[in-house]
């Protein structure tokens, strides 16, 4: 319930002042996240899905796989340090 209303608040209203923006240019887009099916289907992936990125890497080989050859979000020094953190904390508390 909590993401479902984070997309409907928060990244609605991000993406309205882009598409205000985009109205200076004659220019069209289309949301395609803006879909009832495909947001209920984005927040069915579990938690270890979301946090390694295994859903979105999934979704990248199904429709553009030659995109995998890029790097995504190459990961700082301090980005694997927080992300082993956090692995220690979830297995000491769960």
């Amino acid at each position: 319930m909590r993401d479902r209303f984070y997309i409907e608040q928060r990244v609605n209203g991000w993406v309205s002042a882009i598409e205000q923006a985009l109205t200076i240019n004659d220019f069209d887009s289309i949301q395609i996240a803006n879909c009832q099916e495909l947001i209920s289907l984005l927040l069915a992936a579990t938690a270890d899905e979301r946090e390694d990125n295994t859903l979105a890497y999934r979704m990248i080989e199904a429709l553009v796989p030659e995109l995998l050859k890029y790097p995504v979000n190459k990961q700082s020094a301090i980005d694997k340090i927080n992300i082993i953190r956090r692995a220690i904390v979830k297995r000491l508390f769960r």
